[in-house]
């Protein structure tokens, strides 16, 4: 995922000598990045048409998923 405007705004923070501002909307815009990756990893997950055996309630019994 890409934030331009954040990235945009980080950038002038920088120049501008708020360090501390920029740091703290650095980190924002990872946390944001990583959440928008997990999202997407859940939304591939979703996606797939897949069958998944576990294990079942007994010994030597599965079960699918």
């Amino acid at each position: 995922m890409r934030l331009p405007k954040l990235r945009g705004k980080l950038k002038r923070l920088a120049h501008e000598l708020r360090f501390e501002d920029a740091a703290r909307l650095r980190d924002r815009i990872e946390a944001l990045e990583e959440v928008a990756g997990e999202v997407h990893r859940m939304q591939r997950l979703r996606d797939l048409e897949v069958c998944v055996v576990a294990p079942g309630e007994h010994d030597g019994s599965r079960r699918g998923f």
